[in-house]
C-alpha cells in the first residue's frame, strides 16, 4: 500500500525516499523507496542513524567493506596498548599525532612522510641515529570506542531495520506498535529487545566457530509473525556478532509470516539459510543437527532469552563479549594478512 510507516502517510512518486534498511554506512545494500517519506527519512537520519552508525563505525572501517555509496570517512578510536587517540580508516589505524615507541625504536605516524619528518626530530632529540629509526603507518592490537548495548540509540537503530524490513514484506503499521509511538509517529524509548543465546551444544558450536566461514562477517534479519502465539517479531543479526530479537506486537493477529535476508560483508552476496549452515569448514553432518528455519521460535523461548537479561545477566554479557572479540580478533587477522601481501 505504499504507506510511510513513521507517518502514516501515502507515498507517492514526489515525497518517495530511497531507503536503505539496513544502513549503507554498515554495508546494507537491501533497498526501498516507499517505507518512508523523504521527510520521515531525513528525520530518522538525524535522530537515530547517525548517531547508531558511529557505534559500529569502528569494525566498519577497520573491515573497509564496500558502501551502496559515499565514501568511507573515519572514526576516533583509542588504542589501549599504547594509551593513544587514533584514527580509524580505510582498513587501517594511525596515531592522530605520531608518537615514538623509545623500548622498539619505532615512530607511529599516519603516512610515512609524517613518520620521516618525526623520526628527524626524535633522533635529533634523542641523540639517536635515524637509520635505526623504523616507522609503522599501522596500528595493530586493542582499540574501543564507545559502545552501550541498552541505550537508547542502539535500541532504536535495530527497531527502525526491524520496521523497514518488516515494511518491506508488507506487514502494516499498525502491527508495529511494539516499537513505534503511532500517535507520536516516533519510536518508542521502552522498545523490547531480547538477545539471543544459543540454547543447544550444536547451535554453540556453530556461533564459535563462524568466523571460519566464507560468509563471516554477514548481516541478517528475520521477520517471524505467528498468529497462533499472537507475536510478531524481527531479529537482527550485525556483523555476525550483535544480535537482537526485538517484539513488534505481543497482540500479533495477522497473518503467519516467515522471511528472511543474508548478506555475507566478505564476499559482497546475499545467501540463503541452507547455505549458511554448511559454511563451517570441517563440520560435516553439523547442519543436520541445526534448527531447520533460522531464528524461528515460540513465544516462550522469546520470553526466556528475555528474561535472560535479568535471570541470568552475567551469561548474556559474557557471550555478548566473546563475539566481540571474536569480530575484532577477525578484523585484527585480516588486516594483519592484508599486510603481509602487500
Amino acid at each position: 500500500m505504499n504507506i510511510c510507516y513513521l507517518t502514516g502517510e501515502q507515498i507517492n512518486e514526489s515525497n518517495k525516499s530511497l531507503e536503505h534498511i539496513i544502513p549503507n554506512a554498515l554495508g546494507g545494500f537491501l533497498t526501498h523507496k516507499y517505507i518512508l517519506t523523504h521527510d520521515s527519512n531525513q528525520k530518522l537520519n538525524r535522530d537515530i542513524d547517525e548517531e547508531f552508525n558511529s557505534i559500529f563505525e569502528s569494525a566498519h572501517q577497520r573491515l573497509a567493506l564496500k558502501k551502496d555509496r559515499g565514501k568511507l570517512g573515519g572514526v576516533k578510536a583509542f588504542h589501549r596498548d599504547f594509551g593513544k587517540d587514533i584514527i580509524v580508516r580505510n582498513g587501517k589505524c594511525y596515531p592522530i599525532e605520531p608518537f615514538f615507541d623509545s623500548k622498539n625504536n619505532i615512530v607511529y605516524a599516519k603516512d610515512n612522510k609524517t613518520g620521516m619528518n618525526f623520526t628527524k626530530h626524535i633522533a635529533k632529540k634523542e641523540n639517536l641515529d635515524a637509520d635505526i629509526i623504523k616507522v609503522i603507518t599501522d596500528m595493530t592490537g586493542q582499540f574501543e570506542v564507545k559502545f552501550g548495548f541498552d541505550n537508547s540509540i542502539f535500541k532504536k537503530g535495530l527497531a527502525k531495520i526491524a520496521a523497514g524490513f518488516a515494511t518491506y514484506h508488507g506487514v502494516s503499521r499498525d502491527n508495529l506498535c511494539g516499537i513505534i509511538d503511532l500517535n507520536n509517529k516516533e519510536f518508542k524509548d521502552d522498545i523490547l529487545i531480547a538477545p539471543y543465546l544459543p540454547t543447544t551444544n550444536e547451535e554453540s558450536y556453530f556461533e564459535e566457530n563462524v568466523h571460519n566461514s566464507n560468509y563471516y562477517a554477514m548481516h541478517s534479519v528475520v521477520l517471524f509473525g505467528n498468529s497462533k502465539d499472537k507475536l510478531l517479531y524481527c531479529y537482527v543479526e550485525l556483523f555476525s556478532t550483535y544480535q537482537y530479537f526485538l517484539i513488534l506486537n505481543d497482540n500479533y493477529e495477522g497473518d503467519d509470516i516467515y522471511k528472511t535476508y543474508f548478506y555475507s560483508l566478505s564476499e559482497n552476496e546475499s545467501f540463503d539459510y541452507a547455505t549458511y549452515k554448511s559454511c563451517i569448514p570441517n563440520a560435516d553432518g553439523l547442519s543436520k543437527l541445526l534448527p531447520e528455519e533460522y531464528r524461528k521460535y515460540p513465544k516462550l523461548y522469546i520470553q526466556s532469552m528475555n528474561n535472560n537479561l535479568s535471570s541470568d545477566l552475567d551469561l548474556v554479557k559474557a557471550y555478548a563479549h566473546f563475539k566481540m572479540n571474536t569480530l575484532y580478533s577477525y578484523i585484527n587477522y585480516i588486516n594483519i594478512k592484508a599486510k603481509l601481501n602487500d
